[in-house]
C-alpha cells in the first residue's frame, strides 16, 4: 500500500475515533440531561401533588367556612338585636326615672339650703340673744 493511501486511512480511522468520541460524551452529556431532567419532572410531579392536596384542603375549608358563615351571621345579628333592645330598654328606663331622681334631687338640694337658713338664722338669734336686751326684756 502507498504511503498516501496508509496516511489516508491513519487519518480516516482518526476521524472514526474522534466522531466516536464525540458521539460517547455526547450519549454522556444526554444522559446526564436526561437524569436531571428526570429529577427536575420528579420534583415538579411532587411540587404539584402538594400543591393538589393544599387545594383539596383549602377547598375542605372554605367548605366549613361556608357551613359556619352563616351561623356567624346569625349570631351577630341576634347580638344585634339584643344590643337594639338594651338600648331602648335603658333609653326606657332613664326616660322613666329621670324625672323622679331630678325632682328628688332638687327636694334635697332644697331641704339642704331651707334647712341650712334656718339653722344659721337660729345661730345667730342665740348668738345675739344676750346682747340684743333692751331693758331687761328679751325680744326674741
Amino acid at each position: 500500500m502507498p504511503p498516501l493511501v496508509q496516511v489516508c486511512v491513519v487519518i480516516v480511522t482518526l476521524a472514526i475515533v474522534a466522531v466516536a468520541i464525540v458521539t460517547v460524551r455526547m450519549m454522556i452529556q444526554l444522559e446526564r440531561a436526561t437524569n436531571e431532567f428526570t429529577q427536575s419532572a420528579d420534583a415538579v410531579r411532587k411540587a404539584v401533588l402538594k400543591l393538589q392536596q393544599l387545594s383539596e384542603r383549602a377547598h375542605e375549608v372554605v367548605d366549613d367556612l361556608s357551613a359556619v358563615v352563616p351561623k356567624v351571621q346569625g349570631v351577630a345579628t341576634r347580638f344585634e338585636q339584643v344590643g337594639d333592645r338594651v338600648a331602648r330598654l335603658s333609653n326606657a328606663l332613664v326616660d322613666e326615672v329621670e324625672a323622679p331622681l331630678r325632682t328628688a334631687a332638687a327636694a334635697i338640694h332644697g331641704m339642704r339650703v331651707g334647712t341650712g337658713t334656718l339653722l344659721k338664722s337660729l345661730t345667730n338669734r342665740l348668738a345675739h340673744r344676750h346682747s340684743d336686751l333692751n331693758g331687761d326684756h328679751d325680744h326674741a
